[in-house]
């Protein structure tokens, strides 16, 4: 990692695993870096961000704060690090900018966020998608744990430019990344959303319905069948949406997760805390697309609708 030089400072929108992650070494490579933090201002003002990483170590960083949108004003790019289910609320957000020109950047799971949220923004914004292979959870407020991963894939989506205008924005914000020690790369929008629901789908998923770990999962071996037939089902579907994935992406992922200790995907914690799930970016979305070239994907439709009696349950404020 070098210290960069004078750089217009960035914003995220959220205080999470992945807010905190990315924030993190952007600030401590010396750049200004503005946190919109409401519910966890005071404990971030005191303490800083503290990230326990597997391959970092322990790392302390002090963090700029606002506590509403006039103190992201003037940043360069805008990161939002929210769940999906929040997005209306972060378009609204959003539009308070003064800027004239923002460049926006969502760093979620999902499939077709981006779609979803351009027509809720302002047409002077540039949208990109950034997709963060990554295992990290929030331990309590402003403290991360970081289990392995934070590689990020960023493309350009929609605004006022041309495809190849866009793709060279997104180009300065892969350098900023790479500069600060964040392995990133660019990718095409779709492509890259796919490939990341090869994960998303069987793990988050299963870990609600399963009630279980990474790990836990793996070491079953019926479970292991499920997840690698999960991932294959993704995989065509992609392929006949006119993404084909490569023929590696199944056993690498297996392999990886195989080796990364017990951890528990985003979904799982949201499940924990009864509040809602992304059912429509992770599941709903990718079969809609699937759908509407007719291919089926029975295995994830059975998934969706387990998680949609917990949902429901959580919703009703029953035990899930």
């Amino acid at each position: 990692m070098q210290q960069i030089a004078k750089h217009p400072p960035v914003g995220i929108i959220g205080t999470g695993a992945i807010a905190g992650y990315y924030g993190l070494m952007l600030a401590r490579a010396g750049v200004s870096v503005r946190f919109l933090a409401r519910s966890d201002h005071d404990v971030l003002a005191a303490q800083g961000l503290q990230l326990n990483s597997s391959t970092l170590g322990e790392l302390r960083q002090p963090v700029d704060l606002c506590s509403d949108m006039g103190g992201l004003a003037g940043c360069d790019w805008i990161l939002v690090a929210t769940k999906t289910t929040a997005n209306a609320d972060v378009a609204q957000l959003l539009a308070q900018l003064p800027n004239p020109v923002v460049n926006v950047v969502l760093l979620q799971n999902g499939f077709a966020v981006e779609d979803e949220l351009r027509p809720l923004l302002p047409a002077r914004m540039r949208l990109f998608a950034g997709l963060c292979f990554i295992y990290a959870r929030r331990t309590a407020p402003g403290q991360i744990s970081h289990q392995g991963g934070g590689s990020i894939h960023i493309g350009y989506h929609s605004g006022a430019l041309n495809t190849e205008q866009g793709e060279a924005l997104a180009a300065q914000l892969v350098q900023l990344f790479n500069d600060a020690g964040v392995s990133a790369q660019q990718a095409a929008v779709l492509k890259a959303r796919w490939q990341k629901l090869v994960w998303n789908v069987p793990y988050n998923g299963l870990s609600v319905v399963l009630n279980a770990t990474t790990q836990q999962m793996m070491e079953h071996s019926p479970t292991q069948a499920l997840i690698r037939d999960l991932m294959q089902e993704v995989v065509d579907a992609a392929t006949a949406c006119g993404c084909p994935l490569s023929d590696k992406l199944v056993p690498s992922m297996l392999d990886t997760t195989s080796k990364m200790g017990d951890y528990h995907p985003s979904m799982y914690a949201d499940f924990a805390a009864a509040k809602p799930l992304e059912l429509q970016a992770i599941y709903r979305a990718p079969l809609a697309a699937a759908t509407q070239v007719g291919h089926c994907m029975p295995k994830t439709r059975m998934l969706l609708q387990q998680l949609e009696f917990i949902a429901d349950r959580i919703k009703a404020g029953g035990a899930a």
